[in-house]
């Protein structure tokens, strides 16, 4: 149930080219105040391990008599008793008394307010904060048919014995077994709040930017960003499905870009990035082991982590319609190194790096409207850029799919 948690957004507060020019930073003594909107879907589907897309039913559990044994203490003495009862018979492994099936909604919408200042030609500082917002909701209903009488009876059947009174009381409390209670009750009783909804707005982690230009001709602009994130935000909370838990994170991520104009009006581009994740700690659940998806309280521990680097390549082209009007669309590719996790108690920590590694391909494309050219021959009055954005996760391992359509206003003074 872990994987429960959304992870709605990967946000980075990234600055992009302020005119349709050549330039990666603004000018020295401009101020740049902008302010990003965006709406995230699709966060409750995942590309698994194997690249194929799951939807949320991926947490559907079937309740036979392997899982009951293993994951509900209350039914496990049953399917043991049937099993030291019958030796030579299947009656444990043919109980099956339905499936646990979920169903969610999620909605994730940020704003991002940006304030960037060119301290000097070739370099531009830069300051901002996400605030997120996510509404959800998770229900879970049982299905599949309880087949639990008939198991009796072919006990009945079969046997030159009646049914012992333990084993009686045992079935007939399977036989009414309510998987949807019995879920929320194990979550309960396991220190869990009950996922049902969630309407929360909060304020993401503080970044600081700076964009440093260390080469520039008529054709080729060369510049370098350096993003430090730092750990302001809410910390992950163990004991709740339904938080955001990107946050209160420490990292420094570089990127390089290189464009080259090919006219006038085109031009493309390359980036590189790097970004490294400096280790900290973090309040978890650990699992005693694989089976093991809804850890108890008493495994919760303050465990050293180091969340794994990412390492990004990708291409933008750029295009001018005419002098206000641009298109941008690119794709780029990242891979991130798996968790790794560290603590005191001699538990086994690396269950908690179970399918952290991952890798995705993105897909986006800007259509941008800018009167700054327009200010400068007297054709505008003020010189702002509004564009809008769309993104796309397409494939990927062990990644949440983010659909992102974003509105940004840039404004200059």
């Amino acid at each position: 149930m872990q994987n429960l948690k959304w992870i709605p957004i990967f946000i980075l507060l990234a600055m992009k080219s302020y005119a349709a020019s050549n330039s990666a930073v603004l000018p020295k003594g401009i101020w740049h105040p902008s302010i990003r909107y965006g709406i995230v879907s699709e966060v409750s589907n995942q590309f698994d391990n194997t690249g194929s897309l799951q939807s949320i039913g991926r947490l559907n559990q079937a309740f036979d008599g392997q899982s009951l044994e293993k994951q509900v203490a209350s039914f496990s003495n049953l399917t043991k008793l049937l099993k030291e009862t019958y030796p030579n018979s299947r009656y444990a492994e043919q109980l099956y008394v339905g499936a646990l099936e979920f169903e969610a909604q999620a909605a994730v919408q940020y704003t991002a307010p940006v304030l960037a200042y060119g301290a000097s030609k070739r370099l531009t500082l830069a300051a901002g904060v996400p605030i997120v917002s996510l509404k959800g909701s998770v229900s879970a209903r049982q299905t599949g048919v309880n087949n639990t009488r008939a198991i009796r009876n072919q006990i009945s059947s079969d046997s030159i014995h009646e049914i012992s009174p333990e084993l009686n009381d045992g079935l007939t409390s399977l036989e009414n077994a309510n998987l949807v209670s019995e879920y929320e009750r194990i979550l309960v009783e396991r220190g869990y709040i009950v996922p049902r909804s969630v309407n929360r707005t909060v304020v993401g982690d503080v970044q600081l930017a700076g964009v440093y230009q260390y080469w520039e001709n008529a054709r080729w602009t060369f510049s370098e960003q350096t993003i430090l994130n730092l750990p302001t935000g809410p910390e992950d909370n163990p004991d709740d499905f339904l938080d955001i838990p990107i946050f209160h994170q420490t990292y420094l991520k570089f990127d390089f870009k290189q464009d080259y104009r090919l006219t006038s009006v085109w031009s493309v581009g390359t980036i590189v990035g790097y970004t490294w994740k400096l280790p900290d700690t973090a309040l978890k659940r650990v699992p005693k082991d694989e089976d093991d998806v809804l850890p108890e309280a008493d495994r919760k521990e303050r465990v050293s982590r180091n969340l794994g680097d990412i390492i990004s390549v990708g291409g933008t082209t750029n295009y001018w319609i005419f002098k206000p009007i641009n298109l941008a669309a690119g794709y780029d590719y990242s891979y991130k190194t798996a968790d790794t996790y560290s603590g005191s108690r001699g538990y086994n920590y690396s269950l908690l790096s179970r399918n952290s590694e991952s890798d995705w391909h993105r897909v986006f494309g800007t259509l941008t409207y800018s009167t700054v050219d327009l200010y400068f021959t007297h054709q505008a009055a003020i010189p702002f850029i509004v564009s809008y954005t769309y993104s796309d996760i397409i494939q990927g391992t062990n990644i949440d799919r983010q659909l992102n359509h974003e509105l940004s206003l840039k404004m200059f003074f």
